[in-house]
């Protein structure tokens, strides 16, 4: 982030400090920020209960409880400047406790949070449901779990953190393959004036507006051919070899350069921590969330070799060619 001097027109970085320099803490600080305002993770949530500790044999706390539009339960774990590597297995753990609540126990776990955190407003949970699905009977509101249910898939969870690891990461790319709803959301501390700012980012997996921009950037390159025609012919084979990217090389993706996979073989088979995809297609689709890449999106513009993405290599190596 910059801050911008419009008189001479400058730009100067905003210091970005880490929570610990500024003593910030997961329990009493990110925790409450988010239970206070769940936007920050970028959609409507409805807190229904914060460091819920009620596991059978298990000594175990959970940062926060969702709701989100659909009636979806969302497992929410905080981490401040490190995601460690056991985050999720946590919200794992979280998941499969939460995977057999009733609609009725989800309604008293709500209930319990207002009655300790707003005694005096005197809330109630049912009333407070209707109001955020916008219906005036209980009886109205989504199916717990429902939507996911229907199309095969499990609980949700969002992991947030200053910064993931690679194992984190790759496993929640994994499990996103195997139809868990996961993502990760980072957050980056700004200071300016006396004043500290939060921003949040999600991260796993893209927002839509990056995918649209890629889409948007390819289209631009395209230059003198029609659109049709130059993405049949980007579309067309190509493999590492004839780019002259060998194997064991390292491919980092446009959106996030900590996201990498490595080239296993000459043809497009490529590697993400334990996971070996036949095509870099199949881990695009991966981390986009889709299951058909979208118009005027395709693999090889997706990631970068070096300072160039794979789209790119290509193009250079069609031009030399027309010009041999």
């Amino acid at each position: 982030m910059f801050l911008i001097d419009r008189d001479n027109k400058t730009t100067t970085a905003v210091p970005s400090p880490t929570f610990a320099e500024k003593n910030f803490h997961e329990r009493y600080d990110l925790q409450e920020w988010i239970a206070k305002n769940p936007k920050m993770l970028g959609e409507e949530l409805l807190i229904i209960q914060k460091e819920f500790d009620k596991f059978k044999d298990a000594s175990m706390r959970l940062d926060l409880l969702a709701l989100d539009k659909k009636g979806n339960l969302v497992v929410i774990e905080n981490k401040l400047d490190d995601s460690g590597t056991d985050v999720v297995g946590q919200a794992l753990n979280y998941v499969s406790h939460f995977s057999t609540v009733s609609q009725q126990k989800v309604v008293q776990i709500f209930q319990d949070y207002l009655d300790t955190n707003f005694p005096e407003q005197e809330k109630e949970a049912e009333k407070e449901l209707c109001e955020f699905f916008g219906t005036d009977d209980i009886s109205k509101i989504p199916v717990l779990n429902q939507a996911d249910r229907n199309e095969g898939r499990y609980q949700r969870i969002i992991l947030v953190a200053r910064e993931f690891r690679s194992v984190v990461t790759s496993t929640v790319m994994w499990l996103r393959q195997h139809k868990v709803e996961i993502k990760c959301v980072k957050t980056a501390l700004y200071e300016h004036d006396g004043k500290i700012f939060i921003d949040t980012e999600q991260i796993i997996p893209p927002v839509k507006d990056v995918v649209d921009y890629q889409g948007e950037l390819a289209a631009k390159r395209r230059q003198d051919k029609s659109a049709t025609a130059d993405t049949n012919a980007l579309r067309g084979k190509w493999t590492f070899r004839g780019l002259n990217i060998p194997e064991g090389e390292k491919l980092t993706y446009v959106s996030d350069e900590k996201i990498e996979c490595t080239v296993v073989d000459g043809e497009q088979s490529v590697q993400h921590g334990e996971t070996i995809f036949p095509a870099l297609v199949d881990f695009a689709k991966l981390l986009l969330g889709v299951d058909k890449l979208p118009p005027k999106v395709y693999a090889p513009m997706l990631f970068k070799y070096g300072h160039n993405t794979i789209a790119e290599l290509r193009k250079k190596q069609e031009c030399k060619q027309d010009g041999e």
